[in-house]
C-alpha cells in the first residue's frame, strides 16, 4: 500500500472519530444569485446534464443533502435538464478542513503568527529574517509559498495576498479551481465524510448523465486571451500563474514545459541556421560541420532536461505540489473488493496481484503484435519505392517522396488508431489512481509511437544499405534528410489541423444540428469536451515525437530545431485557442510533475548520442578518407559514446534534481506548518536539559572533549564510573551541581544502552 494511500486512511479514521455525524454539521440553503454572489463573490461553478428526469430527481436529492446548492434549467419539454451546482463559501470551508486540503498561507498573516508565537500552547515567537538573501542561499522570502492544511478556525491565515485577475472581485482563498476541486470531491465523497457518493465519470461512461463540466467564466477567458494570444509574446512569457488558477496545474505544467522546451530551441536553431548556411556555401553536406553540431545537439538535450528537472522541482514547489503523488486518491472507475487494510484496519479496496499482472501482460501482447504490424505497414511502402523505381521508370528523387509522403500519412492515421486501442487496454488493467493510469497509458504511446515515427528513418540510415546493400541515390544521408524534411512537415501540419480544424468543424455542425436557445450553458455543453487522457497525453506525445526528430536525426538536417521551435510558437496559441474557444472547461487535475514523459524525453537524449554518433561514423562520407577502414570507424563511434555518455554523467552529477533554495523553503514548511497549524509545542526547559545532560554523559563515558561543549565546562567534569543496573538496561551517572554554572541540576541522568 502507498505512503500516501496509508496516511489517507489514518487521517480519515481519525477524522470519523472526531465528525461522528457529518449530515448534522452540514447546512441545507438554497439562495438567489444575488445574495449568494453579494455573500461570496462568486456564481455557479458546475454543470450536470440529464436527460432522464427519474435520475435527475434522485441526483438532485443526494447533491442538496450534501450541502450544495442546485438550480434547473430546460429551454423545451424533450430538451436536456441542466443542473447548475455550487457551494458557499461556509461548505467550502467545511470540506476543505474535513480532506486537509492544502491551500497557500498568506505569508504576511504567517509571519506575524510565527514572530508573536502562542503562550498558551508553549510557542514561543520567533525573529526569522531574510538572512538568506544576504548570503545567497535562497531566493525566497522565509514565509512565501508556504503550504498547509485548512483549517477553518485559522481562515485569516489563507487570505489572498492580492486580487486574483481572473477574478477580482473575490477576498477569500476559494479561487475558481479550488471550488470546482472542493465540489467534486464532495459530489464524489462518502455519505460518511458528507458527500453524496456520486461517481461522476461511471455514470457518464453508462449513460446516466449526458454531461459534466465546468462552467466558462467570460472575464477570465477575455484576460486569458489578451495575455495568451499576442504574437510578440515570447514563449516564457505566458500567463502562467492564471492558467493554473483557471484550467488546472496539470494543464499549466504542459504549457510551462512547452514553453520552456521552445525556450531552449531558441540557441538551437539559430546554431543551425548557421551551420546550414556555412555548409551549403562551401558544399559540406556531410562534413566535420555537420558531424561536430549533431554531437552539441545530443549533450543540449541532455542539459536541457537537467535544467527541465531542477525547473520542475521549483514550479511544484511554487504551486503545492511537491508530495502530491503521495495524496492522490483512488480513481472513481477503480475497481475491486473491500476489505479491512492489513496496515491499519481501515476500510479499503483489493485488486489481487495476479490478476493485476495477468491483464498488464495481455496488453503487452497487443502492443507488440501492433509494433510488428507497423513493420509489416513499412516493409509494404518500401516495396511500393521498389516498384516505383524498377518497374514504372520512377526517379529515385520522385519515388522517395511519394513513399515519405505515404510513410507520413501512415504514421497520423495509425497513431491515431492505435491511441483508441491503447486507452481501452489501460482502461481494462484497472490503476488505482490518476497517476498510475496516466503513466501506464504513457508507456503504451511511447514504445508505439517511437517505432510508427522513427522506423523508416532507422530503415534508411542503417539498415537499407549496411544490411541489405540497397542503393543509396544520391546518398544515404541526403535520402535521410529528404525524409526528415517531409514527414516532419506532414506531422506539422497534420496535427495542426487535427487539433484545431476538426474541433472547430464538428462544433459548428453540432450547433447546426442542435439550434441553441439562448442559455450559455446549452452552448458549452454542445462544446467537445476536453478530456485529458485524449488532450495533454496527447499533446505531450507529439512533443516527444518532435523531440525525437529534433535531436536523434539532426546531423541529417541541422535545421529540424528552427522547425520545432516555429511549430512550437504557434503550439502554445493553437492549443491555447482550442482550450478557451473550442471545448468545454475541463475538469481541473493536479500534477507534480510532466510524469513519465520525463523518463522518455531522457530516453531520447540517450539514444540521439548513440544515433548521432552512428550517422557520423557510418552514414557520412565525406568526414573520414577513402581508405578509413571499418574498424576505424567502429572505434570511432564506441569513442564518442564514451566521450559523450561521461559528458552525460558529469552534467547529472553536477546539476541537482532539486535547487537548494527549494529545500530550504520545504524545511520552512515543515517547520512553520507544525507551529502555525498543527501547534506543536516547543521543547520544555526539562527535555532540553536531558538533551544537554546526556551529551555530558557521552564525555564521561569516552574520555574525550565534545564538540558542543566549552573547555571551562570540561574541566570541571569529573569522570565517575558508571553504575550499570541490569534489568533496566540503563546506565546512571550523577552530575553535580557545580559541574555546570548556571543550571539547577539534581537529579541523575539517563540514557539507553545500545
Amino acid at each position: 500500500m502507498k505512503r500516501g494511500a496509508l496516511h489517507r486512511n489514518q487521517s480519515q479514521t481519525s477524522l470519523r472519530r472526531e465528525r461522528k455525524d457529518w449530515r448534522s454539521q452540514i447546512k441545507i440553503v438554497q439562495q438567489d444569485d444575488e445574495t449568494f454572489i453579494c455573500l461570496n463573490q462568486y456564481s455557479w461553478d458546475l454543470v450536470i446534464v440529464f436527460e432522464k428526469e427519474q435520475i435527475c430527481i434522485e441526483v438532485v436529492k443526494e447533491i442538496v443533502c450534501c450541502g450544495l446548492q442546485v438550480k434547473l434549467l430546460r429551454s423545451a419539454p424533450d430538451a436536456p435538464i441542466f443542473c447548475k451546482v455550487r457551494a458557499d463559501r461556509a461548505r467550502l470551508e467545511l470540506f476543505a478542513d474535513h480532506v486537509n486540503k492544502k491551500m497557500l498561507l498568506n505569508k504576511e498573516q504567517l509571519k506575524i503568527l510565527i514572530t508573536q508565537g502562542d503562550s498558551e500552547r508553549k510557542i514561543k515567537g520567533r525573529q526569522i529574517s531574510s538572512i538568506s538573501r544576504e548570503h545567497r542561499i535562497s531566493k525566497f522570502d522565509p514565509f512565501e509559498y508556504i503550504y498547509a492544511r485548512y483549517d477553518k478556525s485559522l481562515r485569516e491565515l489563507y487570505a489572498p495576498l492580492r486580487p486574483d485577475p481572473l477574478e477580482p472581485s473575490i477576498d477569500h482563498p476559494f479561487h475558481s479551481v479550488l471550488r470546482i476541486e472542493l465540489i467534486v470531491g464532495i459530489l464524489q465523497s462518502s455519505h460518511e465524510a458528507g458527500g453524496a457518493c456520486l461517481k461522476m465519470r461511471e455514470m457518464l461512461a453508462e449513460k446516466q448523465i449526458a454531461g459534466f463540466y465546468c462552467l466558462h467564466n467570460k472575464i477570465s477567458l477575455d484576460y486569458l486571451s489578451q495575455q495568451w494570444f499576442p504574437l510578440a509574446k515570447w514563449p516564457w512569457q505566458q500567463p502562467f500563474e492564471e492558467i493554473k488558477c483557471y484550467f488546472g496545474v496539470e494543464i499549466a505544467f504542459y504549457f510551462y514545459f512547452l514553453g520552456f522546451y521552445a525556450t531552449w530551441l531558441i540557441p538551437c536553431a539559430v546554431l543551425g541556421m548557421l551551420f546550414s548556411i556555412l555548409t551549403y556555401a562551401y558544399d559540406m553536406t556531410e562534413g566535420p560541420l555537420t558531424a561536430a553540431f549533431g554531437m552539441s545537439i545530443a549533450l543540449w538535450g541532455i542539459i536541457m532536461l537537467e535544467f527541465w528537472k531542477r525547473e520542475q522541482s521549483n514550479i511544484a514547489f511554487k504551486w503545492g505540489m511537491s508530495d502530491y503523488e503521495y495524496e492522490e486518491l483512488d480513481r472513481p472507475e477503480f475497481t475491486g473488493i473491500k476489505i479491512d487494510s492489513p496496515v491499519d484496519g481501515s476500510e479499503m479496496i483489493y485488486f489481487p496481484h495476479s490478476e493485476s499482472v495477468r491483464r498488464r501482460v495481455m496488453s503487452e501482447s497487443v502492443i507488440v503484435t501492433l509494433i510488428f504490424g507497423v513493420l509489416g505497414c513499412l516493409s509494404i511502402i518500401y516495396l511500393i519505392r521498389h516498384l516505383l523505381i524498377y518497374q514504372s521508370g520512377f526517379s529515385w528523387n520522385y519515388a522517395q517522396v511519394i513513399v515519405s509522403l505515404i510513410n507520413g500519412v501512415q504514421i497520423m492515421i495509425l497513431d491515431n488508431w492505435y491511441s483508441k486501442v491503447a486507452i481501452r487496454l489501460n482502461n481494462r488493467e484497472n490503476h488505482r489512481t490518476d497517476t498510475q493510469y496516466q503513466n501506464s497509458l504513457i508507456s503504451k504511446l511511447f514504445l508505439f509511437k517511437f517505432v510508427n515515427s522513427y522506423a523508416s528513418f532507422i530503415y534508411i540510415a542503417f539498415v537499407s544499405q549496411p544490411a541489405i546493400h540497397e542503393i543509396c541515390h544520391p546518398s544515404c544521408l541526403r535520402m535521410l534528410m529528404n525524409n526528415l524534411i517531409l514527414i516532419f512537415t506532414v506531422n506539422l501540419v497534420g496535427g495542426n489541423i487535427m487539433e484545431v480544424l476538426v474541433p472547430f468543424i464538428r462544433y459548428r455542425l453540432k450547433k447546426r444540428k442542435n439550434p441553441l436557445s439562448g442559455y450559455s450553458i446549452e452552448e458549452e455543453f454542445h462544446l467537445p469536451s476536453y478530456d485529458l487522457a485524449w488532450g495533454i497525453l496527447f499533446d505531450y506525445a507529439e512533443l516527444a515525437v518532435q523531440f525525437g526528430y529534433s535531436t536523434l536525426f539532426v546531423s541529417a538536417f541541422p535545421l529540424c530545431p528552427l522547425m520545432g521551435m516555429m511549430n512550437n510558437y504557434v503550439e502554445i496559441r493553437s492549443d491555447a485557442f482550442k482550450l478557451i474557444n473550442m471545448y468545454q472547461r475541463p475538469l481541473p487535475h493536479g500534477a507534480q510533475d510532466i510524469g513519465t514523459w520525463l523518463v522518455f524525453f531522457e530516453i531520447m537524449t540517450v539514444l540521439s548520442v548513440l544515433s548521432n554518433s552512428a550517422i557520423v561514423c557510418f552514414v557520412m562520407k565525406n568526414v573520414w578518407h577513402p581508405s578509413t577502414s571499418f574498424s576505424s570507424r567502429l572505434w570511432a563511434f564506441f569513442l564518442f559514446q564514451a566521450f559523450l555518455y561521461s559528458l552525460l554523467f558529469c552534467v547529472r552529477r553536477l546539476i541537482p534534481d532539486v535547487p537548494k533554495d527549494v529545500e530550504l523553503q520545504m524545511q520552512r514548511t515543515a517547520f512553520f506548518t507544525s507551529k502555525a497549524i498543527d501547534k506543536i509545542p516547543d521543547p520544555d526547559d526539562g527535555e532540553r536539559f536531558r538533551k544537554f545532560n546526556l551529551r555530558n554523559i557521552e564525555v564521561l563515558l569516552d574520555g574525550r572533549q565534545h564538540p558542543s561543549q566549552p573547555n571551562n565546562a570540561i574541566s570541571k567534569l569529573k569522570p565517575v564510573q558508571p553504575e550499570i543496573d541490569v534489568e533496566s538496561q540503563r546506565v546512571s551517572n550523577p552530575v553535580l551541581r557545580e559541574d555546570i554554572s548556571g543550571v539547577d541540576l539534581e537529579t541523575k541522568a539517563e540514557t539507553n544502552i545500545v
